[in-house]
């Protein structure tokens, strides 16, 4: 075991790059606009409540931190991300020396391997839900790595709690829960300890669902399927090339490596926990990308937290082969490849500038962070010329939250649309039963709906057009349209056509 002095040093090491981390992630989150999905949170954080339609309240909660902190600005969104994402650093550094036998240089491999997966390295400095419950389930198996006490269960069914306050997934850390109840020899009061800690920290979104007929759950179990689940090749390929992409493919291979580990010593009381914390939160990530047709690929992604450490700890010792060496350098290589090239596309025009010219810009996200401030300036003057009250509109969650957070204050925007979001649970609605107004409608070009087709409007006037260009190309086309005389939807189901 290393001495005080070594010991110290080396958490300063750790420490630093953490620190270094950290810095360059509030640079680009200070520097990049907010993404259609952020640009949603935010909205929740000017409308607290206990949880909400999608997700439970942390997200929001966050968001109205670092926005009153620094204002609204990306990077008052994003500041509690960028820093949690720092302590999730940490956290995997912690977990991989609390594993037995683990060598010094463990915790350097547990930061490095979790900064190798690209979509760690791109979520980082993004405000979306999966950051705070990646450090939860990361605060959780340190503590189940640990003795299992009393206290200890009681932190873990907390921390288990808070994550199904923050994501309904962290239902599933349940499962490794009950695997360190199991370790304490007082079970019964152990297993009321543990349960009731996770309730209490899951009863926001218990409460929010009881006083709204359970609507999160229909939401994720019904209502944003619009295809019959069930397995297929699509959802096959969705889950294997989603794997690749957000985890890379040698991380991949390290990681099944580690994952037999966890399985030979799963008789020991640490990896026990290990394991069902793996077993729950990828299994059932699999399980949905197999069988629902909405799933999304980076949902078994806090489950490879759960082998990061274990693959730290045998790595130092494994990487004395040479293949296996060659190959860690490569992977290594990969993904710093990997992340330059996705922060230099977000950040400058230098990819778009080298694409074919089959490029589709409606398929590249990076698009999302452009546009809207010259968006709301338009929309900006049309009302400031209206002779009538006149609001902003858009049909599409995504468009509604852009527009509202681009505009600072200067007009109000609704969301009046067929579509049930969360935009139907803040005070007043979505705006669909608005009359009496005009509405300066934005078309979205994802979301290529006229006015005339989403609304009731005694007129439909076509206005003026905003054009996005990056490195000489057209990446978005916005056109404003003027519903005179709004009297309520046209369209009871979406897509409208």
């Amino acid at each position: 075991m290393a001495g005080p002095a070594p010991q110290r040093s080396a958490n300063l090491l750790l420490l630093a790059l953490v620190l270094l981390v950290t810095a360059a992630r509030l640079w680009v989150a200070a520097s990049a606009g907010l993404g259609d999905a952020e640009a949603y949170y935010w909205t929740w954080s000017r409308h607290l409540a206990l949880s909400y339609y999608d997700h439970g309240p942390v997200v929001a909660l966050l968001i109205r931190l670092g926005t009153a902190l620094l204002g609204q600005s990306p990077l008052g969104v994003r500041l509690c991300f960028v820093l949690i994402s720092g302590l999730q650093l940490w956290l995997v550094a912690v977990a991989a020396r609390r594993l037995p036998g683990a060598p010094p240089a463990a915790a350097f491999w547990a930061m490095g391997g979790l900064l190798a997966i690209p979509a760690f390295q791109v979520a980082g400095a993004a405000a979306n839900p999966d950051v705070p419950f990646m450090a939860l389930v990361s605060g959780f198996i340190v503590v189940g790595l640990g003795p299992a006490t009393p206290r200890r269960v009681v932190a873990a069914g907390l921390l288990a709690g808070l994550a199904v306050s923050t994501k309904l997934t962290g239902l599933a850390l349940l499962l490794p829960l009950v695997a360190l109840i199991r370790l304490e020899e007082r079970r019964v009061a152990a297993s009321l300890a543990g349960v009731g800690a996770m309730l209490l920290g899951a009863l926001p979104v218990i409460v929010w669902n009881l006083r709204h007929a359970g609507a999160a759950l229909a939401y994720h179990l019904v209502h944003r399927h619009s295809q019959p689940a069930g397995p297929s090749l699509l959802n096959l390929a969705k889950l294997i090339g989603g794997q690749l992409a957000y985890i890379s493919p040698l991380v991949l291979v390290g990681l099944a490596a580690a994952a037999v580990v966890v399985v030979r010593r799963r008789n020991e009381p640490p990896f026990s926990v290990l394991l069902w914390s793996a077993v729950a939160l990828l299994g059932s990530g699999y399980l949905l990308i197999l069988v629902v047709p909405g799933a999304e690929p980076h949902w078994p992604a806090a489950g490879y937290l759960a082998l990061l450490p274990v693959l730290a700890v045998e790595l130092p010792a494994w990487i004395q082969r040479r293949w296996i060496r060659a190959l860690t350098l490569v992977a290594a290589g990969f993904s710093a490849l990997v992340g330059l090239a996705l922060h230099l596309h977000v950040l400058t025009d230098l990819g778009v500038r080298l694409m074919p010219a089959s490029y589709e810009p409606r398929y590249d996200l990076s698009n999302e962070l452009r546009g809207w401030d010259r968006v709301a300036a338009a929309v900006a003057r049309q009302i400031a010329r209206s002779d009538a009250r006149t609001l902003a509109a858009g049909c599409h969650y995504t468009s509604c939250a852009q527009l509202a957070f681009a505009a600072r204050g200067r007009f109000p925007v609704r969301c009046p649309s067929p579509r049930l979001d969360q935009h139907d649970f803040f005070p007043g609605g979505d705006g669909s039963r608005l009359r009496r107004v005009d509405l300066i409608y934005v078309k979205d070009p994802r979301f290529p709906f006229g006015a005339a087709e989403l609304y009731r409007c005694a007129s439909v006037q076509r206005l003026s057009a905003v054009v996005i260009h990056r490195a000489g190309r057209m990446v978005r086309r916005f056109e404003l349209e003027r519903c005179r005389g709004f009297a309520g939807l046209a369209s009871d189901r979406w897509p409208p056509r």
